[in-house]
């Protein structure tokens, strides 16, 4: 593959995604060097990362994945109920903690 891919989801809803590309003859991820890129994840890679953080019942959560060269298909490597954001925010711009406020108030959990 060419990398991995980190989508947020934040109450059942994906917030954003970016692409973190791995470097040329190796598996050695480029995130930190400013590489990454935003993307708009497709319906498949979306249901994925959803059906991710609700089978572990998180409700924030950063979820890597892959997707396959030969088909497209995504596939989670790991979900993190304690996902990084630094990188994720400076990447697509989006406030990461804000939309994490604004479910929680809707929740009514504060």
């Amino acid at each position: 593959n060419d990398g991995e891919y980190r989508v947020w989801v934040v109450g059942g809803k994906v917030i954003g995604a970016m692409h973190r590309p791995v470097r040329v003859g190796g598996f050695e991820l480029v995130g930190i060097t400013g590489k990454s890129t935003t993307i708009k994840v497709d319906a498949q890679m979306e249901e994925t990362a959803i059906k991710a953080a609700e089978a572990l019942e998180i409700g924030v959560a950063a979820i890597d994945m892959v997707k396959d060269k030969r088909d497209g298909k995504a596939y989670v490597l790991e979900v993190n109920r304690a996902g990084s954001f630094d990188t994720f925010e400076r990447v697509t711009g989006i406030n990461v903690v804000g939309k994490i406020m604004e479910w929680l108030v809707g929740q009514q959990v504060i």
